[in-house]
């Protein structure tokens, strides 16, 4: 009776008109349905009396599971999805280390700093098969033609597995620069090797001219020949004394005299001393040997040296000894006229000091005349000794008497003091002695001179 319950009611509430318990016009509870909507704990398998997906059970089967809340992570890489930038890779992931695999290894959003492919040609600068060079697409680490060896290993064709690899030799030149041989060191191109087993070491493509005689005097330069344009000229052909090696033993002398040893004989040289002056204008022709001639060991530039054989270096006619400008000014002679106070110092142009007395002439009144200068003291002389432009006070006759100072005037302020004029009784020196006249002095002291009447000077007794 228990069980038939519900299924009496389900026949009987159409009829007597109760409303909808589920809401959806039809007579069967669903999982919607008032009795069973709550999504509660306590079912879960999705059948007539229960729909609540709970965490019970969520798998549409009568046994309570979890499987729905648990976070997914497809790949096992312990990211899950929605942390993990590619849940498809268990490579990539946050906080993983970057693989130099060309993926973002971290999921920083880029690869690692070392997966740069700078000239795109596919190789990435970081492991095992980094790129050697990124800004030049031809090196990679790629075996195109299959030889073994890779544009970064030297492969200079690697499209062609025929093309020996590298430069074999060391040479500085591979097959691919043009080296024709490329086992043989002194072979390559531009190669100035010459007189050995090669007969083309330069790679041009014709036998080098040193083995071949261009002169026809049955020898060539590997033979011995230094100058194979010349057929009078071979190891071995007579000499004569000229300025051509014509046995070709590197001397030029051959027995010959040779004055200065420069390898020159004396009968072509012109420079017998090798002093760097032609011996037509040397003076010393046959002077020092192993020195050359310049402004500093020649002044004067006459083909002798000043250290040793030069007793005049700048030539002016003045020795050095006595030459205050030993290595001044050349092309002149010195004399009364160009070097006033002959010291060698030519007065035009090095001489500061014509006369020597050590006022320079920008200063000095008369540059002829050593006595005269600024700041130097008058003398008697009736020259302007100072330079002030006056002649002293003691070379001028002051008071009109004939005698100056300087001629002995001892008082040039009156006319009637002078040396030799006669003594008068005036209380004064007039003949400039130094002493008054006689006549003056009262030799008997009784207070009268002979000027003032006394007739006996020499007796007190007698005055008038």
């Amino acid at each position: 009776m228990t069980r038939a319950l519900p299924l009496l009611l389900a026949l009987l509430l159409p009829l007597v008109g109760c409303p909808d318990i589920d809401d959806d016009d039809s007579a069967v509870i669903d999982d919607d349905d008032v009795v069973d909507d709550d999504d509660s704990v306590e079912d879960d398998d999705d059948s007539v009396l229960d729909d609540d997906d709970s965490v019970v059970d969520d798998d549409d089967s009568a046994v309570p599971d979890d499987d729905d809340s648990a976070p997914v992570d497809a790949d096992g890489d312990g990211s899950p999805e929605g942390e993990d930038c590619d849940d498809d890779d268990p490579h990539n992931y946050p906080g993983n280390i970057e693989l130099c695999d060309g993926r973002d290894n971290d999921c920083d959003g880029q690869p690692g700093a070392d997966e740069v492919d700078a000239d795109g040609d596919g190789a990435l600068t970081c492991g095992p098969h980094a790129d050697c060079d990124d800004s030049d697409p031809a090196l990679n680490q790629d075996d195109t033609d299959g030889d073994g060896v890779s544009t970064c290993q030297g492969d200079c064709d690697d499209a062609d597995s025929s093309v020996p690899t590298g430069d074999l030799d060391n040479d500085g030149f591979d097959p691919c620069d043009g080296d024709c041989d490329d086992t043989e060191a002194t072979v390559y191109p531009g190669s100035t090797a010459t007189c050995d087993a090669f007969a083309d070491t330069d790679c041009d493509g014709f036998a080098d001219p040193e083995e071949t005689d261009d002169d026809s005097d049955g020898m060539t330069e590997c033979g011995g020949d230094c100058d194979d344009a010349d057929p009078a000229i071979y190891d071995g052909a007579a000499e004569t004394c000229d300025l051509v090696d014509s046995d070709c033993d590197g001397d030029l002398v051959d027995g010959e005299p040779d004055y200065d040893g420069d390898g020159i004989p004396d009968c072509v040289e012109t420079d017998l001393d090798g002093d760097g002056v032609a011996d037509a204008s040397d003076d010393c022709p046959a002077g020092d040997t192993g020195w050359l001639s310049s402004s500093a060991t020649d002044h004067d530039g006459d083909g002798c040296q000043d250290a040793s054989e030069d007793d005049d270096d700048d030539n002016d006619g003045v020795i050095d000894v006595l030459d205050d400008c030993a290595t001044g000014d050349t092309g002149w002679t010195a004399n009364a006229a160009t070097d006033f106070d002959g010291d060698g110092c030519q007065d035009a142009g090095e001489d500061t000091d014509d006369d020597n007395d050590g006022a320079p002439d920008v200063t000095d009144c008369d540059d002829n005349d050593p006595a005269n200068f600024t700041g130097n003291t008058e003398v008697c002389d009736f020259a302007d000794n100072d330079c002030d432009g006056n002649l002293s006070p003691e070379e001028t006759d002051d008071d009109g008497d004939g005698p100056t100072e300087c001629d002995g005037d001892c008082d040039d302020a009156d006319p009637a003091n002078f040396p030799g004029n006669a003594e008068i009784c005036d209380g004064q020196d007039n003949d400039c002695d130094g002493n008054h006249s006689t006549d003056e002095v009262d030799d008997d002291v009784e207070g009268v001179t002979e000027c003032d009447g006394d007739i006996d000077d020499a007796d007190t007794a007698r005055i008038h």
